[in-house]
């Protein structure tokens, strides 16, 4: 009984939940955004994004720098393990198309460990489907950590930059 009364930021804190649960959990309220990394910091600051450009295969400055966040707990999972590395990720419909580099998932450390920030979702803007934005410094209602166990489904070998501009 005692566990039902618990919100369900307090079930993460006290580690009744972790991982995806926990995350599946804070997003099912709908109070929350999530921001991935690999590392741990007390509190995010804006930041430059960075897009491909596909005729140059470079990566260029996107939009001003801000802290960038989403609703999809898959995402913030995603973007903790492999946002040091390239990447995509495309949205099309409701599910995200996740690629990596072919080896990149299969030389994850089962035991490695990354994070997702939950944040006020109040204090972010959405820009695109799955994206919010904060232009200040965002402090993290909680930190989830998340394991190879918890990355989606679903995650595809990214093709050769030429397969990408056809």
């Amino acid at each position: 009984m005692e566990q039902q009364s618990l919100s369900a930021v307090e079930r993460v804190k006290s580690g009744l939940v972790k991982g995806r649960e926990a995350l599946e959990l804070l997003a099912s309220t709908d109070r929350y955004v999530f921001h991935g990394s690999p590392v741990l910091v007390e509190s995010l600051e804006p930041h430059q994004a960075r897009a491909g450009d596909l005729e140059t295969g470079r990566n260029l400055p996107d939009r001003d720098p801000a802290v960038f966040a989403t609703d999809s707990p898959d995402i913030a999972i995603f973007v903790a393990f492999t946002s040091n590395y390239r990447t995509k990720f495309f949205l099309a419909g409701e599910e995200p198309d996740f690629r990596v580099w072919p080896d990149l998932i299969a030389n994850t450390n089962d035991s490695e460990v990354a994070y997702v920030y939950v944040l006020n979702k109040e204090s972010f803007r959405q820009e695109y489907e799955r994206e919010f934005v904060s232009d200040g410094a965002a402090t993290p209602v909680c930190v989830v950590e998340v394991r190879k166990q918890d990355l989606p489904g679903g995650i595809r070998a990214l093709p050769e930059l030429g397969e990408l501009q056809n």
